[in-house]
């Protein structure tokens, strides 16, 4: 009796049959995730209040992100939660908080504005649950690379139509289709603000003499993710002698503006830092006047993806891992545009199944001249 009490206090799905004929006071979407996924979960976001347009949408979702949906036309209610710890110097963001906080401080946020009259929530894998077992074992292996979670689901839902094994889009897009809510586009979209073009820190002039524009992103989310800095600017300085007319423009978190960054990346012929002096508003003016952007594994590449800006991923999951990793290009590789994910050749000891080492270990394997040729193919074929 009392373990059935307190599955009726864990948030479901749903409390009652669910279809996309069904008129819903409340519906939530649950995303907990770092930028990346969080832009990719807007296709999902809109297609949802395309379906119920007379519904009330909350969504759940990291602090830091809400830059991201300053104009989004879809959300009634944003929750807010804290995602990071502050970063330390040298970090792309600080430690992952809790899923466990993220569970409570969901929970009892949910029952606040969701009024208890909660009719349809999706979110987390471990959130698609029937029973309590399922829930401690979901919560359990809640990466959806392990292969011992299996996603069970209430009411009308053909698992056969969930796409696993596809990029996070399609599955995301496939877990809807699932519960019958009709899914017209795939598009993903970001919500900032649209600003003026950003000063020059050097003139504020623009010279007619530049013609491309490389914009070239410092950080990840994990140190493992972190393509040497000595090899970024041997990069930097063998496309500035290719290219006579290109001029690269260099960003990063405030986390990274340390004195050893700052000078290896300093303002010179060609070379524009302006790493630590952007918030995403400014990235993104960034990003639509340039040509390619060149980063690690990281959010920006999914940003650069609603501009449909070209883009080259160094990504530290070696092509011999395993192939739907959540680290993987498979599932994570930049949506509807042009691109380039390097990986290294080969995991190296004693990496299983995707890079584990705490620094910089595999990605250290793919050299400049790699990248360069991805960056030169992508710039002379550029439309």
């Amino acid at each position: 009796m009392g373990r059935e009490y307190l599955f009726k206090l864990i948030p479901r799905l749903q409390s009652q049959k669910f279809g996309a004929s069904q008129i819903s006071r409340t519906l939530v979407l649950v995303n907990w995730e770092n930028m990346g996924d969080f832009i990719l979960f807007s296709a999902m976001i809109r297609e949802t209040k395309m379906n119920f347009p007379n519904s009330k949408l909350i969504v759940v979702a990291q602090k830091e992100n809400a830059e991201l949906a300053h104009d989004c036309p879809y959300v009634e209610k944003w929750i807010w939660i804290k995602g990071h710890k502050n970063p330390k110097p040298g970090e792309g963001h600080g430690k992952e908080t809790s899923y466990l906080r993220k569970l409570v401080v969901t929970y009892f946020q949910l029952q606040f504005h969701g009024k208890r009259r909660i009719d349809f929530l999706l979110g987390p894998d471990w959130l698609l649950v029937t029973s309590l077992n399922q829930f401690v074992q979901n919560i359990l292996f809640r990466k959806a690379n392990q292969k011992d979670l299996s996603l069970t689901f209430q009411g009308p839902v053909v698992l056969s139509r969930i796409r696993d094994h596809s990029h996070q889009v399609t599955r995301m897009c496939s877990i809807l289709e699932a519960f019958n809510i009709k899914v017209v586009s795939d598009e993903i979209e970001n919500w900032l603000p649209l600003i003026s073009e950003p000063k020059d820190s050097r003139s504020g002039i623009v010279s007619t003499a530049i013609s491309r524009r490389v914009l070239v992103s410092l950080g990840a989310g994990q140190s493992r993710r972190n393509w040497p800095l000595e090899r970024v600017r041997t990069l930097i300085d063998t496309l500035l002698a290719e290219y006579q007319d290109l001029e690269v423009t260099v960003i990063g978190p405030k986390s990274l503006a340390t004195e050893e960054v700052l000078s290896r990346f300093s303002n010179t012929k060609g070379i524009k830092s302006v790493i630590g002096q952007t918030d995403l508003s400014q990235v993104a003016r960034f990003m639509k006047d340039s040509d390619l952007l060149i980063s690690n594994d990281s959010g920006l590449v999914h940003l650069a993806a609603t501009f449909k800006l070209s883009t080259v991923v160094i990504s530290a999951h070696p092509m011999n891992a395993e192939p739907w990793h959540l680290h993987s290009p498979n599932r994570y590789h930049p949506w509807k545009t042009r691109y380039k994910v390097l990986q290294p050749a080969e995991l190296i000891h004693p990496c299983r199944g995707s890079c584990q080492a705490p620094q910089a270990h595999c990605i250290e394997s793919i050299d400049v001249v790699t990248v360069f040729e991805a960056c030169k193919e992508l710039l002379d074929n550029n439309s």
